[in-house]
């Protein structure tokens, strides 16, 4: 059990450093979902063995404080990443920035959940482009 955290902090760390080197391509906000988005789960799916228990530990996460360490990195960048596309008016100004991040990273959480553990048999490119279709039309990206 003790290994858990350790296995997810790594894990956070690597989508951390993927999806931040993905966007620093991107040229439009469409860009940013969709190399993020491609960048989270290509990470998460080097973890597909091990992704349902570090999942598990996830959902036990009952306090803020326990979420902000788990994902505090993860999640100032995709808010920063709204903000910088909000102010450029690539996204809606009116999309709350925290909040987004938050269910932007669940979202792809439970989708490789979905797409790695509970329906092995799916094409993970099915999933992906579900969530980025998703994720841009919540942030109004065309």
């Amino acid at each position: 059990m003790a290994l858990i955290p350790a296995l997810d902090a790594e894990l956070n760390e690597h989508i951390l450093a993927a999806v931040r080197d993905a966007v620093a391509r991107a040229t439009s906000a469409a860009e940013v979902v969709n190399m993020g988005v491609r960048a989270a789960f290509q990470e998460l799916e080097r973890y597909r063995d091990v992704l349902h228990v570090i999942h598990a530990r996830i959902t036990s996460l009952s306090t803020g404080c326990d979420w902000e360490a788990q994902f505090g990195p993860y999640h100032r960048l995709v808010t920063e990443l709204i903000r910088q596309r909000q102010a450029t008016g690539e996204i809606d100004a009116a999309v709350n920035p925290e909040i987004s991040a938050r269910l932007i990273i669940g979202l792809i959480n439970h989708a490789a959940d979905e797409c790695y553990i509970h329906n092995a048999q799916a094409r993970p490119e099915v999933y992906i482009a579900e969530v980025i279709r998703f994720v841009s039309r919540a942030l109004g990206v065309a």
